[in-house]
């Protein structure tokens, strides 16, 4: 029954081959045991240099045993690792080992709760190099179709023991543990996400400090199936407004030092990235690189909606530090659309830098309803906030805008300071120089060479002060501004029909506000 048994390719011609046509193994017992590694106690990891597989069951057919060389047909090969308790539920391949590999070909093994199947081979410069197998024996093959446990894997990796997931995986694998590159790779991972394209790795099986080099084709994230990936970061809340994601591009370096060139297209938008990271703290973080967004869903990701909609930008920026106290920023984009208030504001120019909570920067806007040029300084690092902006609104239709029913124009110089965190808490002087409101009714047009507004406190009596050559106001008294505001709206409301209204539009408002 062994004359058909082939000789493997590769093996030596001069010795005599031991051969054995069909045989079954029943409880047997293959013992590793490498005396110049020291043992590794812990069950909860598999021992590359000490281990012991008992209860071995199965049919070897085809056996082969020629000088350095073993090669046989393994079918429905049972067994289990002493130390960790890994049962080989079932294990079929053509298996051969010499001094240079070992190899599995046809391979459909159930491991635990993992089932792998197809090729693969280990290469080595002796048999010893099984003692350092991260670095020193080499793995090439392929997987199709294969369902990897974590709870199987992470008794070859501590850092796989934390998680609680499945991979299904297939492609063309080649390199050692600690260097390796995953071609043509298909992952399937958590509830709904799916990696296609090469992923690289060097430095594992510990993570920290590892090299990436993924570069990725279509491939689709969850946000929810990463959590447990990198469950210590902050972001994670946000990161799940984005919903389920498309990924495409590339992603270079460590977990904390990366270089990334990618799109994502999102339930929020697109985004485009060409970025580079040194991640350290949120005071030593920094990021250089251009980021453009399509269609994004900004005041989502903010929770700024109803208020703010959608952007779509391109910009650059550079900077330091990830929490706002800390940062030293350059930022220069162009938002070619940004939706506010239903409203979508057109082709606006963003320059400024931000320095240890201090602002120093411009916007222009050259919208059809909308041009203007501003500049300002806010600093933000004072118990209240300062804001000083200076600049001119060339045009401003406010009604197209959102800000009135009627059809008026505004266009003025302006020249803002004031202090506070919140609008009740503001104090200080807004001018308003050289001021047209301009009606389709040219004789009712309205120009104010000064408009003032102040506001100040002095104990629990604050002071609203309205000043112009047509109208002057004052308003004292423990009041909240906000409210103050809207009688300031109706005032405005009355002055405009001083100006712009007739006696029928006066009586039927007094009317209706008697």
């Amino acid at each position: 029954t062994s004359s058909g048994i082939e000789r493997p390719e590769g093996a030596p011609e001069d010795n005599i081959p031991f051969k054995i046509g069909k045989s079954k193994v029943i409880d047997g017992t293959f013992k590793y045991d490498d005396p110049r590694q020291t043992r590794r106690t812990n069950s909860n990891v598999f021992d590359y240099s000490h281990f012991e597989l008992n209860r071995i069951n199965g049919e070897v057919n085809a056996f082969l045993a020629l000088g350095d060389t073993i090669a046989f047909v393994a079918k429905n090969l049972k067994m289990v690792d002493k130390q960790t308790g890994l049962d080989v539920k079932e294990l079929d391949t053509r298996f051969l080992f010499c001094q240079k590999k070992m190899e599995m070909k046809s391979l459909n093994a159930y491991i635990g709760q993992s089932h792998l199947r197809d090729d693969v081979t280990f290469f080595y410069d002796r048999a010893g190099d099984m003692g350092d197998f991260n670095r020193k024996v080499v793995m090439k093959g392929h997987l199709s179709d294969s369902h990897v446990d974590s709870r199987d894997l992470g008794l070859f990796s501590e850092y796989v023991q934390q998680l609680h997931e499945v991979w299904t995986v297939s492609g063309d694998f080649a390199g050692t543990v600690d260097d390796f590159m995953f071609s043509n790779a298909d992952i399937h991972f958590g509830k709904s996400s799916r990696l296609l394209g090469d992923i690289g790795f060097k430095g594992l099986p510990t993570f920290d400090g590892a090299v990436m080099d993924i570069n990725l084709s279509l491939s689709e994230v969850n946000p929810v199936d990463i959590v447990q990936y990198y469950p210590e970061w902050q972001g994670h809340e946000d990161l799940e407004k984005f919903g389920l994601t498309v990924l495409d591009g590339t992603f270079k370096g460590t977990v904390e030092d990366f270089a990334v060139e990618a799109s994502a297209s999102s339930e929020l938008g697109k985004l485009g990235a060409d970025l580079v990271f040194h991640i350290s703290d949120a005071k030593n973080t920094t990021y250089e690189g251009s980021v453009k967004a399509s269609d994004f869903e900004i005041g989502i990701l903010l929770d700024k909606l109803p208020n703010v909609q959608k952007v779509n930008f391109e910009g650059s920026i550079q900077g330091k530090g990830l929490e706002l106290k800390y940062a030293s920023t350059h930022l220069d984009a162009k938002v070619s659309s940004l939706g506010y208030n239903q409203y979508n504001y057109k082709n606006i120019v963003l320059k400024g830098d931000i320095q240890n909570q201090y602002f120093n920067g411009f916007v222009s806007a050259k919208d059809s309803n909308l041009v203007l040029n501003l500049e300002g300084e806010f600093d933000l690092a004072k118990p209240q906030n300062v804001f000083q902006v200076k600049g001119a609104i060339q045009k401003a239709n406010l009604a197209n805008l959102g800000f009135m029913a009627d059809s008026v124009t505004l266009s003025t110089v302006l020249d803002i300071n004031l202090t506070g965190n919140h609008f009740d808490d503001l104090l200080g002087t807004a001018k308003l120089y050289d001021t047209y409101l301009l009606t389709p009714e040219k004789d009712k047009n309205l120009v104010i060479d000064t408009l003032l507004l102040h506001s100040g406190i002095q104990g629990s009596m604050r002071t609203l002060q309205l000043e112009s050559e047509f109208l002057m106001a004052t308003m004292k008294g423990n009041f909240v501004p906000s409210q103050a505001l809207k009688d300031l709206q109706r005032v405005m409301e009355e002055y405009k029909l001083y100006f712009f209204g007739n006696q029928t539009d006066r009586k039927l408002y007094y009317a209706n506000h008697a």
